[in-house]
């Protein structure tokens, strides 16, 4: 790597240079200018100057609102970052500065190769590496030289076939993140629909946008197509790069005098001399480095006001706006104010209020007329020597009778024609009187009345429209404006509204991130500000063995402690648990031994903290009819409520069946006389049928307790006892008897062949075996393809042997691509033999997968070949018997 301090450059990176000038200062500092500033807050028309006041307060209002050097628009609607990232605004500038290209559509047309003069043009247009994608000089340092070292060893790999790339091959570098791909691998992602738009493609690596299409070019883009030499680094020139040097600077110019590299090019090291904010001092920096200077000094500069001096001590952009209030005094009242200090305003101290003057004049009988202004007023316009016409002004005549201002003026027979304030703005109606000293009658025509919105118009008198002032009484329609307010939420309701900025008067009220105040600011659009209240007292933790220091902003939790919890529990078990904000510590999670609460079993490792520990055995515990015991699961709390009955049944069984009465629970009670619906099986008397049915017995309480008392009083007679146990009679009782079911011609067959096996000295049970019945599609397709069925018998049978034989949970074979008869044959055939088949990939290489699990997996008796060969021969089946 060559030095940035080389000898044959080091008079001229050695020789400083002045960057920041004054002149700079002051472009940057219009350009700033050029910023929207903060949206009004009022209608700017004139007519409303009775809120002027609200507009200062809410303008006062914004300036706390928002922080310091930041426009309404700035924190309000600032644009999201773009999706490729940081990039430098100078790049922006620089490209939006270059002619506009022609673009070709990729999407159906072949791109054409470029001229070596045209890729030279392109180069220049291609994005500088002024941030280097925000890498440090170590990164940067790094990433050269571990690409340039790659690419000597081909080792570098490219991202999109996943192969390294030779020394000979055609390739393609990003300028932004340094990839580099084969040239035939980049075009073709340039041209499918994955890599963008129609007119641009993206980098797969840094996903950048590219309008040009990708060619074979040097690191440095000087030359196409370069060829390798031994001894240079592969795919580029030999020469100097001359590209923009790796720099946080937006001015810098130097350029890498490194040879043609891949990678980020190193960072500026040139010193040179820099002017701080306010540019009286200047100082010698690194050019890469992007720090500001500022010096100690005030500013000094004339403010906006052309009067005063900047007292900040040295800082970027406009001086503030001056602060100093000036009084001033108006020309014709006498009143005082006090203003800021403008250019208009810091000349003079006088000011014209914009009301009448109303000084009496010389005359003593009338006030001057005029606007408040400088000097002494003019004389009475009606003073004898002042007025020499009749009173409407179009005749000349002479006034020596008149003596005074107060006379009447002489009036002649012409029509008074004066401009009344009535009737249209660009023509007002005339008096229609004759001529006449006092004041013009009231016009008779009528006039068209606009009003304040614009939206609609009424044709009234001109009596009742002189009543309406623009300002102090306008005339107003009934159309409500119902227009959005700058908040987005509320709509405007104001009749006749003529406002072009609706600004929300709502307090937005929301709560604010801490959880504790609420936003005090006009509704707005996007969310509300952080909390501005701050703490400036120390905030510790539960135990206050850890602190933050102040200024702790508000809804801050307190910090987490590492310590051990000092708070005084239930148990005395050790603290596992750090210090904590809650107000509960977490449970205790110590083992100990604790007896269930049925007290069945006593229940090991248990944490403390559980109350109720459950065995999970039935509780036992008598219920309260006296005869059951609970059934439920260990647990806590009575078995029963006072008014609840026990549903279980009745386990007493009957006399006459011996079936349990399944009645619901009726304690010591007699069993009441109900038909017993427990079921039996009921068998043929040989045995071979068995049939379910109902017992449907009912029993007779009052002939049991009749029978019961005639056979004690016999018994008591004949043996001359006072007591007789009945519970043996009734035992030797004969109980009734169900019905059996009837043999049926399959039974008296399977008798018969039981005698005649027994005659002929046969077993039955060793020639008994199970008859294999085929489908009709196995069968018909086995007479067509007996060698195919054979042979998937064969693999079957070995499938299965070699199953059993090693007593394998599961073992597969797979057969080889079948057409879709034979593979519905391995399907069909396979349940024979108790095997699991599967299809496997798709046409037209599917195939079939048959799966032998041990104990399930067995060779039919009879083969389909060999039922097939015995239709052919026509040789019946073996008989069974049964």
């Amino acid at each position: 790597m060559t030095e940035s301090f080389a000898s044959s450059d080091y008079s001229e990176n050695l020789q400083l240079e002045t960057t920041y000038s004054n002149n700079n200062n002051d472009n940057n500092h219009n350009q700033r200018k050029q910023k929207r500033r903060p949206m009004q807050t009022s209608s700017q028309d004139a007519r409303y100057s009775h809120r002027s006041y609200q507009q200062q307060q809410q303008q006062q209002q914004q300036q706390q609102w928002y922080p310091e050097n930041m426009y309404y628009d700035q924190y309000y609607y600032n644009p999201p970052p773009s999706r490729g990232g940081y990039m430098n605004h100078n790049y922006y500038n620089y490209q939006s500065q270059q002619p506009q290209q022609q673009h070709h559509h990729r999407r159906g047309q072949n791109r054409h190769p470029t001229s070596s003069g045209q890729m030279n043009q392109q180069a220049n247009i291609r994005p500088s590496n002024h941030h280097s994608l925000g890498r440090s000089t170590g990164e940067v340092e790094n990433l050269r030289s571990t690409l340039t070292e790659q690419l000597l060893e081909n080792v570098y790999e490219c991202m999109i076939c996943i192969i390294k790339i030779n020394r000979d091959e055609e390739i393609w570098s990003c300028d932004i993140c340094y990839k580099m791909f084969h040239l035939n691998c980049i075009r073709k992602w340039a041209n499918s629909e994955e890599s963008g738009t129609d007119k641009n493609w993206r980098c797969p690596g840094c996903q950048y946008s590219y309008s040009t299409n990708p060619n074979y070019t040097c690191f440095c883009h000087k030359r196409t197509n370069p060829i390798f030499q031994p001894g240079e680094i592969p795919h580029s020139c030999g020469e100097r790069c001359e590209k923009r040097l790796n720099t946080k600077s937006n001015d810098c110019n130097h350029r890498c005098s490194e040879l043609c590299h891949p990678g980020p090019c190193p960072t500026c090291t040139t010193m040179v001399k820099r002017s701080c904010l306010c540019g009286r001092e200047s100082q010698t920096i690194m050019c890469s480095s992007n720090s500001l200077i500022k010096c100690e000094n005030k500013c000094g500069k004339l403010k906006l006001c052309q009067h005063h001096r900047c007292e900040l001590v040295c800082h970027p952009r406009d001086c503030e706006p001056c602060d100093q209030l000036i009084k001033q005094i108006c020309l014709s009242h006498g009143t005082e104010r006090e203003v800021l200090c403008t250019i208009e305003t810091g000349d003079t101290n006088l000011y014209t209020c914009g009301e009448v003057c109303g000084k009496l004049l010389q005359c003593g009988q009338h006030r001057c007329t005029k606007t408040c202004h400088d000097g002494s007023c003019s004389d009475c316009l009606l003073l004898p020597k002042n007025c020499k016409t009749c009173a409407c002004g179009k005749t000349t005549m002479d006034n020596e009778q008149r003596t005074s201002c107060l006379d009447h003026l002489p009036t002649c027979d012409k029509l008074c024609d004066k401009i009344l304030s009535c009737g249209p703005t660009n023509d007002h109606h005339r008096c229609s009187a004759q001529c006449h000293n006092e004041s013009c009658p009231p016009c008779n025509k009528k006039s068209i009345l606009q009003c304040r919105c614009g939206q609609s118009s009424q044709s009234t008198s001109c009596v009742e429209a002189i009543q309406y002032d623009p300002i102090k009484n306008p005339f107003c329609c009934e159309r409500r404006c119902n227009r959005k307010k700058i908040c987005g939420k509320h709509r405007c309701t104001e009749m006749c509204c003529d406002r072009d900025i609706h600004v929300c008067e709502i307090i937005c009220g929301k709560t604010l991130n801490c959880g504790i105040h609420k936003c005090e600011e006009l509704c707005h659009k996007n969310p509300c500000r952080k909390c501005p209240i701050n703490s400036y007292d120390e905030l510790t933790c539960r135990c206050g063995q850890t602190v933050l220091q102040p200024p702790i902003e508000c809804g801050t939790k307190p910090p987490i402690c590492n310590y051990k919890c000092d708070r005084t529990h239930t148990c005395d078990h050790p603290v596992y648990h750090s210090c904590h904000n809650d107000d509960e510590c977490p449970p205790c999670t110590h083992l100990v031994s604790k007896m269930c609460v049925g007290e069945h079993t006593l229940r090991n490792n248990v944490p403390c903290h559980l109350k109720e520990v459950l065995c999970g055995q039935p509780c036992g515990k008598p219920l309260q009819c006296g005869v059951h015991t609970c059934q439920r699961a260990c647990h806590s709390g009575p078995c029963q409520t006072v008014d609840q009955k026990c549903t279980q049944r009745c386990a007493m069984k009957r006399r006459e069946c011996g079936h349990p009465c399944n009645v619901q629970c009726h304690g010591h009670e007699p069993c009441p006389s109900t038909t017993c619906r427990e079921v039996v099986k009921v068998r043929c008397p040989c045995g071979r049928l068995l049939k379910d049915v109902v017992c449907n017995i009912k029993s007779n309480e009052s002939s049991e307790n009749k029978d019961d008392v005639n056979l004690t009083q016999s018994l008591v007679q004949a043996l001359s006892v006072r007591t007789i146990d009945l519970s043996l009679a009734r035992k030797q009782q004969q109980q009734v008897q169900l019905p059996q079911l009837e043999c049926d011609d399959e039974c008296r067959i399977i008798q018969r062949n039981k005698a005649l096996a027994q005659a002929l000295s046969i077993n039955p049970e060793e020639s008994r075996q199970s008859v294999v019945v085929y489908t009709d599609f196995l069968r018909d397709y086995a007479k067509r393809n007996v060698e195919f069925v054979q042979t998937v018998e064969r693999q079957f049978a070995q499938l299965v042997e070699e199953t059993q034989r090693h007593r394998a949970s599961k073992r597969c074979h797979s057969f080889k691509p079948m057409k879709i008869n034979e593979r519905h044959v391995v399907h069909e055939l396979g349940t024979f033999y108790g095997l699991e088949t599967q299809a496997m990939d798709p046409e037209p290489h599917r195939n079939v997968t048959a799966y032998a699990s041990y104990g399930v997996c067995k060779i039919p008796t009879v083969l389909l070949s060999e039922t097939i060969r015995r239709e052919k021969l026509k040789v019946p089946p073996p008989v069974t018997l049964i």
